[in-house]
């Protein structure tokens, strides 16, 4: 058995209704052998990192850089852009 570390985000980023769309935004767990190369985020659930069932029984902290991709979404008034970030963590049978 093994596990699946999964992400999505509950929509845009978001300050006073100005938004930028979330998929401007890059994620990359960068402590964990094998894991995906950089993901943009959506609001659909993505796998970030993998691993074998044994490492699961561990404390694993893991590492993950952000990036923002720039552009024209970003021409907007400086402060907070929030949004929720779910992170699920499945047993899967191969």
């Amino acid at each position: 058995m093994n596990w699946v570390l999964k992400v999505r985000a509950a929509g845009s980023l978001d300050r006073m209704g100005l938004q930028i769309p979330v998929s401007n935004m890059g994620m990359k767990v960068t402590n964990i052998p094998g894991a995906p190369p950089e993901i943009l985020l959506a609001t659909s659930d993505q796998d970030i990192a993998t691993g074998s069932s044994a490492a699961v029984m561990q404390t694993i902290p893991v590492e993950i850089r952000y990036r923002a991709a720039g552009g024209n979404d970003f021409l907007k008034s400086a402060g907070d852009y929030l949004t929720t970030l779910t992170f699920t963590l499945i047993m899967v049978n191969l």
